[in-house]
């Protein structure tokens, strides 16, 4: 995983663009990221579907631009290092009451990638890092 990993706070939106080559159509697509060096059972958070887009369609071949979204919240995901466990989807017409993991697709996707949650002290005092002062004159009315 690189070093350089995004950092997020609270109240940043995780948000994770996909392209995916496919022959069913998808929905409920979802990735779930797993807390690295966690010394009890590791967190794990998903981000859910914002928007499936299809982009290319060549006979039963598809290719649909997936955005996936998840607020950061106090406490939700903790702070630490995540990496990507697996990307999920499900066959369009599947209900979504209906998640038995035969149903499930699992689809190829990366696992080098990985995103960090910054620690936020409960008080944070923000810092002005400019400022300007100026004057404005009074509009004159063409009367």
């Amino acid at each position: 995983m690189p070093e350089d990993l995004p950092t997020y706070l609270i109240g940043d939106t995780i948000r994770l663009r996909l392209e995916i080559e496919h022959e069913v159509n998808l929905k409920g697509v979802g990735a779930n990221f797993r807390q690295r060096g966690a010394a009890e059972e590791p967190h794990v958070f998903g981000s859910s579907l914002k928007e499936i887009t299809m982009i290319a369609w060549h006979g039963e071949g598809r290719c649909s631009e997936v955005i996936l979204e998840k607020q950061v919240k106090r406490a939700d995901p903790p702070s630490g290092e995540y990496e990507l466990v697996d990307v999920r989807g499900l066959p369009y017409g599947t209900p979504d009451t209906d998640r038995h993991e035969s149903k499930v697709l699992v689809l190829n996707a990366p696992t080098d990638v990985g995103l960090r949650i910054a620690e936020t002290p409960a008080i944070t005092t923000p810092e002005v890092t400019k400022m300007e002062l100026g004057i404005r004159p009074p509009e004159i009315s063409s009367e």
